[in-house]
């Protein structure tokens, strides 16, 4: 209730810290900008979350942009992304993070963005894909295109908020996602894309059918839990 009572008077307020906007300032202001939780994992290849996926999917790259801890500011967020229909959050954090990999000559690394798709279902009742927002932020700072068209979920699982487990995190996406056009993408480069890595089992399940289609696998995902 408080939120929305100051909303009525600074519309344009900070997203995570509910004080109003300066001018030039958009979404998120100058100091929560600066105490943004950031990995900095795309400095290191070898980094805290690149041995994730040993011994279950070949990853050349394994990237997350912010730190998640429980009422923290990734939190919040993610909370708005997610939940209060604000994809725009999610392009401009992602973009933000496209210039950071492409200082560090990251941006040939890739062939193709691919969002995590969501099932039809929750998507049409959602409006959006989180995930298309990251992928499109990306894109344009990276200058790699992305496509939503290219893999599907073809089954709609539980959400993985629910899972406990690494081993019930993956029953619940294992097989649930297709690629449509193989030969578009037979060989590429792609960059998988998603909102927070936990057990990073919807990640490799989505890749799966990558994979098995000859592609070079990374990941990339605004936040990762703590």
């Amino acid at each position: 209730m408080l939120k929305d009572f100051i909303a009525l008077f600074f519309p344009n307020y900070c997203v995570a810290c509910i004080e109003p906007l300066a001018k030039g300032e958009k979404h998120i202001c100058t100091k929560c900008i600066f105490e943004l939780p950031k990995t900095n994992y795309h400095l290191e290849k070898e980094n805290p979350i690149s041995n994730r996926f040993y011994g279950k999917i070949e990853v050349k790259y394994m990237f997350s942009y912010l730190k998640f801890f429980k009422k923290g500011i990734t939190q919040k967020l993610l909370h708005k992304i997610k939940y209060e229909s604000q994809p725009e959050i999610a392009e401009m954090l992602a973009m933000w993070y496209g210039v950071d990999l492409k200082e560090v000559g990251l941006s040939d690394q890739f062939d193709l963005i691919i969002p995590v798709p969501l099932y039809k279902s929750k998507k049409r009742k959602r409006g959006y894909n989180q995930s298309d927002a990251i992928a499109k932020g990306l894109s344009e700072s990276l200058g790699v295109p992305w496509s939503s068209s290219i893999v599907k979920r073809i089954v709609k699982s539980q959400t993985q908020a629910k899972k406990k487990d690494r081993l019930a995190r993956w029953e619940n996406v294992k097989n649930k996602f297709e690629v449509k056009n193989v030969e578009e993408v037979t060989g590429k480069r792609v960059l998988i894309v998603d909102d927070i890595l936990t057990s990073g089992a919807t990640l490799e399940a989505c890749a799966m059918p990558f994979a098995r289609a000859g592609c070079e696998v990374s990941f990339m995902t605004l936040a990762v839990a703590q």
